[in-house]
């Protein structure tokens, strides 16, 4: 009987331990899509609907087992969308220092 009543507590530990991992994933998710940087607005909200379905996703899994599937693609899309922005920066950067060579050289 006792060993019945200390598996239960330890199931029941597990499922505390389990949901709250959930929320710690669930509030990351959202912490990710509200401090999206926006290089290129159009981008930007493609990959915060994206981030919405995977945080749908995720608040639909009643277990961790799940959430397996939706950790890759929220590391994917947060890295894809990671180069995506260093790629608009730098041709952002490039065009400003063309910008800048242009009004530097002497008007003819």
């Amino acid at each position: 009987m006792i060993s019945l009543q200390k598996s239960l507590s330890e199931f029941d530990k597990m499922r505390s331990l389990e949901r709250a991992a959930l929320e710690c994933y669930c509030s990351a998710i959202r912490t990710a899509e509200q401090y999206l940087v926006e290089v290129n607005t159009a981008d930007a909200r493609d990959t915060r609907t994206q981030l919405h379905d995977v945080l749908d996703a995720a608040e639909r899994s009643t277990s961790p087992e799940p959430l397996t599937g939706t950790r890759s693609r929220f590391r994917a899309l947060l890295r894809d969308y990671q180069e995506r922005a260093q790629a608009q920066i730098a041709r952002l950067r490039d065009d400003l220092e063309s910008a800048l060579t242009a009004m530097q050289s002497p008007i003819r």
